[in-house]
């Protein structure tokens, strides 16, 4: 699935697998901020909101909104000590924005202080989606957005499928479970926001498919972090699995599809 950020979980992960998943996170928003922007400003975003980007990672998407709304306060929210120093740095170049070292459930900002709340691709690497949204619920003002951005697995699909990359995708949501991370969150945000408090929930989906991005684009962004994942955890035991997929993927002619979730919910 294109998503997912190197989050707090990862900081005992090794130096390089970091800068891959950095420089891949990177990519990742260049080819999907132009989708982002017009989903984001269809949600409710407008210029003049004070707006809070939650689990900012290393700031690319942050810097991008400051840029989108320059009349807009706007606060990366990170826990990641190691990203939460890469995001002011990506953020030095905008003096309308700031990081906050902090989660939705420990922070120091003030309740009921924000129009707009983006969790872009966090929900899934969360044990506790309720416990989050509900921390979000505090932080927005009386008639406040929410909008959250994530993948579900289920609406993830490469023609044909060797058994390889099944086994693969198989693994990587067994990873990701046992992390406490949900690779089908997408599917659950309505239901996750209306049993949070918030009203006039709204769900949109949005398709990238391999046409789009290029094989190999889609490939490297849909595909390979998941075998960088595996290969991390699991090293020399999954490598044949991963050279597998890697050669059909580079040799034969495939078509992917990857589903894209957003969900609006307004605090009342």
């Amino acid at each position: 699935m294109i998503e997912s950020k190197p989050s707090s979980k990862d900081r005992d992960e090794s130096d390089a697998f970091i800068d891959a998943e950095l420089a891949r996170q990177r990519e990742q928003a260049l080819v999907m901020w132009p989708m982002e922007r017009q989903v984001l400003t269809s949600l409710g975003l407008v210029d003049g909101m004070r707006i809070l980007d939650i689990g900012c990672g290393p700031g690319t998407i942050t810097a991008r909104i400051a840029a989108l709304c320059p009349n807009s306060p706007v606060v990366g929210l990170e826990p990641g000590p190691s990203l939460a120093r890469l995001a002011e740095r990506e953020l030095e170049p905008c003096p309308h924005a700031r990081v906050h070292r902090g989660s939705l459930c420990s922070n120091q900002l003030e309740a009921a202080s924000f129009d707009f709340a983006y969790a872009r691709f966090v929900l899934q690497h969360t044990a506790d989606p309720e416990v989050q949204l509900a921390g979000a619920l505090c932080l927005l003002r009386p008639g406040g957005t929410l909008v959250a951005v994530d993948a579900d697995d289920g609406l993830f699909a490469i023609y044909p499928e060797p058994p390889e990359l099944a086994e693969a995708i198989r693994l990587s949501q067994a990873l990701q479970h046992a992390r406490g991370g949900d690779r089908r969150i997408g599917r659950k945000l309505p239901a996750l926001l209306e049993q949070a408090g918030f009203g006039e929930v709204e769900l949109k989906a949005t398709a990238l498919t391999s046409s789009d991005l290029g094989r190999s684009t889609f490939a490297r962004l849909a595909v390979s972090f998941r075998l960088n994942r595996l290969l991390e955890k699991h090293g020399d035991t999954v490598r044949p699995l991963a050279d597998a997929v890697e050669r059909f993927l580079a040799q034969n002619q495939w078509y992917g599809m990857v589903c894209i979730l957003g969900v609006r919910g307004v605090r009342p």
